[in-house]
C-alpha cells in the first residue's frame, strides 16, 4: 500500500481570466444582499463628456471658437465592476487593504496632502464611500 505523503507547502498558479483588466477606482457603493452576502461596485469619477460640440471653422480651415456644447452637467460616476463576497472573504480583503495602507503611510512623506473627499449621497440599501 502506498505511503501517505504530507505536504508542508502548496503552490497557487495565478491565471488571468478572459475579462481581466486594470481599473481606476475613486469609490465604492454597495451593501448587504438579501441572502447574507456583500455586494460592492467600484466606480471612477470624472466630469461629464459632452455629447456634441459645435465650433466655427476659420477661413484657413482650422477650428475656431466653440459656439455650443450639449451634454450632461455635473460629475459622472462610471461603475466599473461589481463584486460579490461572503463575510470571511470581505474581512480578509479589508485586512489586506489596511495592511497596504499602513505600508503606504509608512513610506510616504508626511507633507503630502490627503485627497479631498467628494460629497456623496446614500440610500437605505446601498452604502457609498468615496
Amino acid at each position: 500500500m502506498p505511503e501517505k505523503i504530507s505536504q508542508s507547502t502548496v503552490k497557487f498558479h495565478l491565471i488571468k481570466g478572459n475579462f481581466f483588466r486594470v481599473i481606476h477606482a475613486d469609490g465604492v457603493i454597495g451593501g448587504l444582499t438579501p441572502y447574507g452576502g456583500i455586494f460592492l461596485s467600484l466606480y471612477s469619477e470624472r466630469g461629464a463628456i459632452p455629447q456634441m460640440i459645435e465650433q466655427d471653422v476659420n477661413p484657413d480651415g482650422t477650428l475656431g471658437e466653440e459656439k455650443r456644447r450639449e451634454g450632461k452637467e455635473g460629475l459622472v460616476r462610471e461603475v466599473e465592476v461589481g463584486v460579490m463576497l461572503n463575510g470571511p472573504t470581505a474581512k480578509g480583503i479589508a485586512d489586506w487593504l489596511l495592511k497596504q495602507v499602513a505600508i503606504l503611510e509608512a513610506i510616504q512623506p508626511e507633507s503630502q496632502p490627503e485627497q479631498e473627499l467628494t460629497p456623496s449621497g446614500t440610500s437605505s440599501s446601498m452604502e457609498e464611500m468615496p
